[in-house]
């Protein structure tokens, strides 16, 4: 093979790569967030069972508890 030939295939490769990476990109963005995931703003309902610590809602919904 020539220099040539390895330079479009090395260009074909590269602009596939492109392609494949915008257009994930662009179906992430339209898929719409799952059933049950809408919202996520903390509430005893959700981290009260839990109770990781490390959890930054956890540490959010006590940090707004504390203030009222």
């Amino acid at each position: 093979m020539t220099k040539e030939m390895y330079l479009i295939i090395a260009i074909a490769i590269i602009a596939t790569l492109l392609v494949v990476s915008i257009g994930g990109y662009l179906l992430f963005r339209r898929m719409k967030a799952p059933e049950g995931c809408e919202e996520l703003h903390p509430d005893m309902s959700k981290c009260g069972p839990c109770g990781e610590k490390g959890c930054p809602l956890y540490a959010r919904y006590h940090k707004e508890g504390e203030q009222q």
